[in-house]
């Protein structure tokens, strides 16, 4: 979604919050399971990573550094893959009637629409109108 992350980065991505969370610097999701004689690392969403988001933590370069193999969810060539656009679009459709304001507090609801439309000739370019935000999870607009 073009733009969509700009938003998201505006309003912290808050959902029925009462007070938006504080920015505070980027914290890679990674997690380590030990043993005596090895240790595992999990490192979370690490594909939709920002420029701003580096360098990453010394504790990530140090789980690289210590890896003696490194396995993707997914290989990273075929995160832009037509099939994988199309699985992730089928999974983001709202099929219950609710609309995305549903899950928004009535403040975001209002940043949303204004961004949408600020946005709507760049929207428009991809296929999109504010309109059809409204049938998207709010994680799907989050990306």
């Amino acid at each position: 979604m073009i733009g969509a992350s700009s938003f998201a980065a505006n309003t912290g991505n808050t959902l029925k919050s009462t007070q938006p969370a504080a920015k505070s610097a980027p914290v890679p999701l990674l997690w380590k399971v030990s043993d005596q004689d090895n240790s595992v690392y999990l490192l979370g969403s690490f594909h939709m990573l920002r420029a701003d988001d580096y360098p990453l933590s010394k504790d990530v370069d140090a789980a690289y550094a210590d890896a003696e193999e490194v396995v993707f969810e997914m290989p990273p060539e075929e995160i832009m893959s037509s099939e994988l656009g199309t699985q992730m679009a089928l999974a983001a459709l709202r099929t219950d009637g609710s609309t995305l304001n549903d899950d928004l507090t009535p403040e975001l609801a209002q940043q949303l629409s204004a961004w949408t439309d600020k946005n709507a000739t760049a929207l428009a370019t991809t296929g999109m109108s504010p309109e059809m935000f409204q049938k998207l999870e709010p994680w799907f607009v989050g990306l």
